[in-house]
């Protein structure tokens, strides 16, 4: 969000607590407390939230709004894929599963740093839609990686999750 905001870009935040939104409040950033009504404000939607909750929370803003992309940010990624498939049905279609390869110890809005994912690798793992792999969900979401100087790494989301099983999970 902070790193966004500072590149130029209109930013809204949400969350379901109200300490977050107030916190984007105090720097001048709307924030709604839900990803619905953020779904229905924006044309891209950046889900920032554990992997466990990131199927649920991708589903209810898809399903809100028939013209939101999502782009998501959880460590795993075919679980997920997977979920929003059967949640949002043909919805799914404008979900981007990404991942980027950079964070810090901290989590929460008290951690926020703008430049943590500046030129950060992002993997993105487009499922397949009916065999095909369309691009307008890339399309869309590119000018929001762009302001980040997102190096893009295009893979399977079986191959991510294998590579981060071994990589980064591993030693947690």
């Amino acid at each position: 969000l902070l790193g966004l905001r500072d590149a130029g870009l209109a930013v809204r935040g949400c969350d379901v607590w109200p300490d977050p939104r107030t916190w984007c409040e105090s720097l001048g950033v709307p924030a709604d407390g839900s990803p619905e009504a953020t779904a229905r404000q924006v044309d891209v939607l950046v889900v920032c939230v554990p992997p466990h909750a990131t199927a649920a929370v991708v589903a209810a803003a898809l399903v809100a709004s028939p013209d939101v992309v999502v782009l998501d940010a959880a460590s795993v990624k075919l679980p997920v894929v997977d979920e929003v498939a059967r949640r949002a049905g043909p919805d799914a279609a404008r979900f981007l599963p990404g991942h980027p390869l950079a964070g810090a110890e901290r989590g929460g809005h008290d951690a926020a740093e703008a430049e943590l994912l500046r030129g950060a690798p992002w993997a993105i793992c487009p499922p397949p839609v009916d065999g095909d792999r369309p691009l307008e969900p890339l399309v869309t979401v590119a000018p929001v990686l762009e302001a980040l100087d997102a190096r893009l790494l295009a893979c399977e989301a079986d191959e991510h999750d294998d590579a981060l099983a071994a990589s980064s999970h591993a030693p947690h």
